[in-house]
């Protein structure tokens, strides 16, 4: 990799010459921008002209070449479809621009084409978005309107992520000094976004730089600054060390020290300062205040810290939660002792919500009185929602569960636990962004197998993603062949060989074949299970399907033996237990300190560790949506409704072990 200051931008300078020879070659009626705009205002305003209306009677559409655009009734369509486009029904909308279309001249009907595509794009309808682009009259279109057309064929070949075919469009723009900056901008937005679905990090965060002086300050500046400098914190410190040693650009490499800085201060307090002399040397660096509060806590009200001279931590310490609560409360207190030269030193005192499971209230009020500043707790999920229907909590409450997603924002009520939907909907998000479309899934019969399946579907087919098929498998067995012959259609292909050899009258030769319309599988399992399910898909004849999972799969400890037969399956799971080559500081501590139960309940431990470090910046994350820290569990941002999320590492198995993976931002 070479390089400066950001190149200029690769296409526009394949694209010069091909802007010259489309001038050059002349070929048909050129439609300019201004006469176009001054057309659609005419029609607009022709609304007001006295004209004699259509008799119901008469055929709906008049033929293209009896309508001027003075006609009142094609501008009120016009208006119609305007407002539907603002209102977000893109489908009716693509439908009236469609029509107006029909019913005007050229050029002016090339522009309703375009906008009858764009609609269909935005409405995920791509076919008729193609069919629509393929029925518009490129020779009619100037500079202008071919680059907007051109930009609508890399849209779909996006939406469709398919970005060879959004580089063949890239390379057709044309991009010059005349350019506009709208196309310029959105140029550079489809640019990126192609990189970015091609796997070509680097490029695409060169580009964003170049966006970045383009745009005027305000939300996509600020969105794209974050974005720029959340992807390069993607990248492994020793790639962005080398970068910034071969970058001269001088924006470019104080973005990289700035996230350079970010992973080497895990902890924000102590990055606030880093990043103050940061600035003393980058005085016109363009970095932005909410870039900068996406890292690390601004001195701001909003941002401010809650007190913590007192924490209440409210688990059951007896009964069924007694061990994971156990996990819990080490974990919280291995984090409080890891950090023992913080300027932060709470006082931690502990109440058994098991003694009186109904009286969650009078608990709360007791730690109130004792002088708690701040609650953390409760763990089991029926006391949180008895305390939750309370409403309004009086203290900032960081509740070790998660409420069914029914029950919304309550004030001072913050969430964090180990959702297994939400994994689920992460392990979606990172197989679409690894190219699959059509998905299966293989899960657990019972209530618990079933919602993990159902939270995959559904954000699965939220991203444009099919379903093909989902099966249920009975968890007590060893042998999961009839769930797998099931998922794969491969009855379908037995039967068909019986009913042949019956035919025949003798028996034939035959390899069962599966169904072929499936590109990845989803698996929900445990760890028993996990090591048993991928052989069996291979002996299916299903060793090129990709396989995901959740970190259910995963004991969390490191056994190649056990682990041999899920080499190739693609694991989301949290910093704590992938990345045990260089472990952090607590988990030391809580493997020698509680050896056994560090096994047994690894990741109950982490989200003790995540719950301590998390209660200093709960206001910051609050305050900021698109700020993240970074946790044993995983990257930590805060949504509306208060509720920690996090975002997962990833791992491919590989001679047994977890092997990490590039990580990729949530869609």
């Amino acid at each position: 990799m070479t390089s400066s200051a950001p190149a200029p931008t690769p296409v526009a300078r394949i694209t010069h010459a091909t802007s010259v020879r489309r001038l050059a070659t002349g070929g048909g009626e050129k439609c300019s921008p201004a006469p176009l705009i001054l057309a659609l205002l005419f029609l607009l305003l022709a609304g007001c002209a006295t004209v004699e209306p259509r008799k119901p009677a008469e055929p709906a559409a008049p033929s293209a070449a009896t309508v001027k655009p003075g006609d009142a009734r094609a501008a009120t369509v016009l208006r119609q479809a305007e407002n539907l486009q603002r209102q977000g029904d893109h489908a009716r909308a693509a439908q009236l621009y469609q029509q107006l279309a029909e019913e005007t001249i050229s050029p002016i009907r090339q522009h309703f084409k375009l906008k009858a595509a764009e609609n269909w794009l935005l409405a995920g309808q791509y076919t008729q978005a193609a069919t629509t682009l393929e029925a518009v009259d490129q020779g009619v279109l100037d500079t202008e309107g071919h680059n907007d057309y051109t930009l609508l064929q890399v849209k779909l070949a996006l939406a469709r992520r398919d970005p060879g075919t959004g580089k063949h469009w890239l390379q057709q723009m044309i991009i010059d000094d005349s350019t506009p900056r709208r196309q310029h901008i959105a140029f550079l937005q489809a640019l990126i976004r192609n990189y970015e679905l091609a796997g070509e990090s680097l490029p695409a965060i060169r580009e964003r730089v170049n966006l970045d002086a383009l745009l005027e300050a305000g939300p996509a500046k600020d969105a794209n600054q974050i974005q720029l400098l959340h992807s390069l914190l993607l990248q492994p410190g020793e790639r962005l060390q080398r970068l910034l040693e071969q970058t001269t650009s001088p924006v470019l490499r104080g973005w990289i020290e700035l996230s350079l800085l970010r992973q080497q201060n895990r902890d924000p307090l102590r990055l606030a300062g880093e990043l103050r002399q940061w600035r003393d040397q980058h005085p016109d660096h363009p970095a932005g205040k909410a870039a900068i509060a996406s890292i690390a806590p601004p001195q701001d009200a909003d941002s401010a810290p809650f007190e913590l001279d007192q924490i209440a931590l409210l688990l059951p310490l007896e009964g069924d939660f007694s061990k994971p609560a156990m996990a819990v409360q080490n974990g919280f207190l291995s984090a409080f002792y890891s950090n023992s030269d913080s300027p932060i030193r709470p006082r931690i005192r502990i109440y058994d919500t098991a003694a009186d499971p109904d009286g969650i209230e009078t608990l709360y009020q007791r730690a109130m009185d004792d002088g708690a500043k701040l609650v953390v707790g409760p763990l089991n999920k029926q006391v949180l929602e008895r305390l939750a229907a309370a409403g309004r909590l009086p203290l900032p409450t960081l509740a070790l569960n998660r409420l069914n997603e029914n029950h919304g924002y309550i004030e001072n009520l913050f969430q964090f636990g180990l959702s297994p939907e939400d994994e689920a909907r992460q392990v979606a998000e990172r197989a679409w962004l690894d190219g699959h479309n059509r998905s299966a899934i293989l899960y657990p019969r019972g209530k618990w197998g079933e919602r993990v399946a159902q939270a995959f579907a559904e954000r699965w087919e939220q991203l444009g993603g099919t379903l093909i098929n989902r099966t249920a498998y009975d968890a007590a067995k060893t042998d999961f062949s009839p769930a797998i012959k099931k998922l794969l259609n491969l009855e379908q292909s037995l039967q068909r060989r019986r009913e042949l050899a019956r035919l025949l009258g003798q028996p034939i030769q035959f390899e069962p074949r599966r169904r072929q319309d499936i590109d990845m599988v989803f698996m929900v399992a445990f760890p028993r299970q996990a090591r048993l399910i991928p052989p069996q898909l291979k002996f299916h004849h299903a060793s090129d399907l990709p396989i995901y999972t959740t970190s259910h799969s995963f004991s969390g400890i490191i056994n190649p033996r056990a682990d041999r037969d899920m080499n190739g399956v693609i694991i989301g799971d949290m910093p704590w237990t992938l990345n045990q080559q260089n472990p952090p500081p607590p988990r030391k501590l809580v493997f020698t300190t509680w050896p056994d139960q560090a096994r047994q309940f690894s990741r109950l431990f982490a989200l003790g560790v995540d719950a301590y470090n998390s209660l200093y910046y709960l206001n910051w994350l609050r305050a900021n949506p698109q700020a993240h820290l970074s946790g044993v569990t995983g990257s930590l941002h805060m949504d509306s409704d208060n509720r920690l999320q996090r975002t997962l590492s990833w791992a491919r198995f590989r001679a047994g072990r977890p092997r990490p993976l590039p990580n990729t931002p949530r869609l």
